[in-house]
């Protein structure tokens, strides 16, 4: 699968959104990737009965009001596909968000089905991923219809977990839920407020990480765990711009949401590699988000920063484009 890059958000990033009031809009936009469009509100409940999963108030970006449901997480998972069907059969399925008149998009299935924060993210990325398999994406034909079915089809298990997002799956499925559980907002608060926390060179860890992990033939698992990211990022920061204090420090926005986006990144690169043997150790991966959500674990370690790259997260594609429209932005 090619990384996952929302139609709706394209080339456009958080900074880019900020300075430009870029205005949302669905449909594909030249990607060849595929990407349902996604929602800029979660708040409705899903259908009732649907599946035997509480849901979210607010979407898969909202913080957890309880302790996760008591399922292992493929089942958890498999229920939710199941509501995303129910869901779209219940209320019909539309091409997008905008194009919705009463209708459900399949992004919005997702994140309405959600049972605990971050779940839609994984839910949504394994599904493409088998979608994307089978052909329904990467052609002329846009068949919501069979889409539906296909949901309705797939099953998640633990083999198609680990063939997904490799061997250490539930790792990062761990990782996933402990930046998700707080809550969007409340995530990006703590990681604006921390102290120093990630290790200078983690960019380059992670990127020695990523080739090693495809000379080994596990490229695509790779980039799966980091597209999970990708999805759940690009879905809260597109909720959150309608909440966003426009009297507030564009600095403060801006690095919060990009330097939670990269302790995000780095742990869940940590999580994918584990205890394996890799040429360079993922350890210092790590200790950014546990510092983030937890600042009694910082140590006064001189060592760590809070520098980041402002275009890390992009996909290479969106970053130069962005590089290219930056003057643009910036102005004279």
């Amino acid at each position: 699968m090619q990384s996952w890059r929302n139609p709706i958000v394209g080339a456009a990033t958080i900074a880019t959104m900020v300075v430009a009031c870029v205005a949302c809009s669905s449909g594909d936009r030249g990607s060849t990737t595929p990407s349902p469009d996604r929602s800029t509100s979660s708040a409705s409940a899903p259908v009732d009965g649907s599946t035997s999963l509480p849901s979210a108030a607010d979407g898969t970006c909202s913080a957890a009001t309880a302790d996760p449901p008591s399922l292992d997480a493929t089942s958890r998972l498999q229920l939710h596909v199941e509501r995303t069907g129910e869901l779209l059969r219940e209320n019909g399925v539309a091409p997008g968000p905008y194009s919705a008149n009463g209708e459900l998009s399949i992004d919005q299935a997702f994140d309405r089905a959600s049972a605990y924060p971050g779940d839609a993210a994984v839910a949504v990325v394994s599904w493409l991923i088998q979608a994307n398999a089978d052909g329904l994406y990467g052609n002329a034909t846009h068949d919501d219809q069979a889409r539906v079915a296909h949901i309705e089809s797939f099953t998640v298990t633990d083999e198609v977990l680990a063939r997904q997002f490799g061997a250490n799956w539930r790792e990062v499925l761990d990782v996933v839920e402990h930046f998700a559980s707080p809550g969007f907002d409340s995530y990006i608060d703590d990681v604006r407020t921390a102290p120093p926390m990630r290790a200078a060179n983690a960019l380059t860890i992670r990127s020695q990480l990523q080739r090693h992990a495809e000379a080994q033939g596990h490229g695509a698992q790779w980039k799966n765990t980091q597209d999970i990211v990708v999805n759940y990022f690009q879905v809260c920061n597109m909720a959150a711009l309608g909440r966003w204090d426009r009297n507030a420090s564009f600095d403060a926005l801006y690095e919060g949401r990009v330097l939670g986006e990269a302790l995000a990144h780095d742990a869940v690169a940590a999580a994918f590699v584990g205890d394996d043997a890799y040429p360079v150790s993922a350890t210092p991966l790590a200790k950014g988000l546990q510092i983030a959500l937890d600042p009694e674990t910082y140590t006064g370690d001189a060592a760590l920063t809070r520098d980041f790259d402002p275009n890390e997260n992009l996909d290479p594609e969106d970053r130069e484009l962005l590089e290219a429209e930056e003057p643009v932005i910036e102005g004279p």
